[in-house]
């Protein structure tokens, strides 16, 4: 009997302790200073980006901005968001400006599932400042961006 009590105790405890790992972990109240780094952006649409950095939300994917003569797409942002896919018919080069501590960049072919594909890595900087990497053929491409702070890209034709 004192066996069976036993067994029935540890399985008791063994799914409290699995439950428990189920349950999200609360996340820690935003500190004002965050917030008032928000209230100052002018922008609607950065401005939004910020307070969900700040929810540790997902942004939506910026679409490509109007990008000028011999550019394919330009991007601008603040922390981590993916790319709508866009389409180089030859070479072209990744350039970027960064601001923050950390600014990577993951290229994959469109279709490719992020997190379940091999990702190329077009930007790997520690630091802010510029940079840039050439992608030697054409093809229909999205970035997933994990930054720290602001960063602008934009993807060039190569002739």
């Amino acid at each position: 009997m004192f066996k069976q009590f036993s067994a029935a105790i540890t399985v008791l405890l063994a799914s409290g302790i699995a439950h428990a790992q189920d349950r999200p972990r609360p996340q820690p109240a935003p500190q004002p200073s965050a917030l008032a780094e928000c209230v100052h952006i002018e922008e609607g649409e950065r401005r939004l980006a910020c307070y969900d950095r700040i929810a540790r939300r997902e942004a939506p994917a910026p679409a490509p901005q109007q990008a000028p003569a011999g550019d394919l797409a330009q991007w601008s942002g603040n922390g981590m968001t993916t790319t709508r896919p866009f389409r180089a018919d030859g070479p072209w080069e990744l350039k970027w400006e960064a601001s923050g501590n950390i600014f990577q960049v993951f290229l994959y072919r469109a279709g490719e599932v992020h997190g379940q594909a091999m990702p190329n890595i077009v930007a790997n900087q520690m630091g802010s400042g510029p940079g840039s990497s050439y992608v030697p053929r054409g093809g229909e491409y999205y970035l997933v961006v994990n930054a720290m702070g602001r960063w602008n890209m934009r993807a060039t034709r190569v002739e």
